[in-house]
């Protein structure tokens, strides 16, 4: 009915679909963290608190301050990536051409923190191609008080200055 050639070259197929599949699946998991943060110890924080939700199992982190990693990396190692920064990146260009194309691939990514903000904004094609769920914009602000308080004796200022 069938050839033994024919039967091993579709278990030949089969091993090799199972096998990226298995792959994806151990990747799905897996979440690059991309900052440009300048205190390691909020990176730390970030990480700790999304594996204690228990649906990741594993987090790496990338210095977007030193570098951009590469799409090869991306697609090999990661189901997701969460990418913040409070600083220039290394190459906003770079950073957000290599982002669009991982989202094109499939791969997932996630902004957050001031990746808006002019300061530290995405470039390259994950911004002129529109990738952002939610739309940048500008910010600007003043050092913000109480002002003039009227009634400083009033209990609900007891321990404010």
């Amino acid at each position: 009915m069938y050839s033994k050639r024919s039967l091993l070259l579709v278990f030949i197929c089969l091993s090799i679909l199972f096998s990226a599949t298995i792959l994806k699946a151990a990747t799905a998991n897996n979440v690059l963290l991309i900052t440009a943060e300048n205190n390691p110890n909020r990176v730390n924080d970030a990480k700790a608190k999304l594996l204690a939700t228990g649906l990741i199992t594993n987090i790496d982190t990338f210095d977007g301050t030193a570098g951009t990693p590469s799409l090869a990396l991306l697609e090999d190692e990661y189901g997701a990536v969460l990418i913040y920064g409070v600083q220039a990146w290394k190459d906003a260009t770079a950073m957000g051409n290599v982002l669009a194309q991982y989202v094109d691939e499939g791969g997932g990514v996630v902004t957050a923190r001031f990746d808006t903000a002019v300061c530290c904004q995405l470039l390259g094609n994950f911004n002129s191609n529109d990738y952002w769920a939610i739309e940048p914009s500008a910010f600007s602000g003043t050092y913000k008080t109480l002002g003039t308080i009227l009634e400083p004796g009033h209990p609900i200022l007891n321990g404010v200055s």
